[in-house]
């Protein structure tokens, strides 16, 4: 399943899909892959550092992960945290939060 597109504009105004730019696969064990253009990886400069992490992007996978019933939790905010979510036994579901960055939450 193609999820989103890459487009080419030279007017703004009229956009030509160029290729996938994520999209979804069921596979025959029940697996679900989820395949992104591009990379992670950059260089930490002022218009780099998130290219890939960004508000949009973190959109997209909160949809994509919900969707596939596997996000049950998430952090809204855009501070450091680190993030853990477990199914216990009883049912319930632990969560641990962890402030990673130096600003108060």
């Amino acid at each position: 399943i193609v999820d989103s597109y890459i487009y080419n504009t030279v007017d703004r105004v009229n956009f030509e899909k160029l290729f996938p730019a994520s999209t979804i696969f069921d596979n025959e064990i029940g697996g679900r892959v989820i395949t992104f253009c591009g990379t992670p990886v950059s260089n930490f400069n002022y218009y780099e550092g998130f290219a890939f992490l960004n508000y949009s992007r973190k959109q997209q996978l909160i949809k994509m992960f919900t969707d596939m019933g596997e996000l049950p939790i998430y952090y809204y905010g855009d501070e450091e945290v680190y993030l853990r979510v477990a199914d216990m036994k009883n049912g319930d579901t632990f969560v641990a939060l962890f402030n990673i960055g130096l600003d108060e939450i």
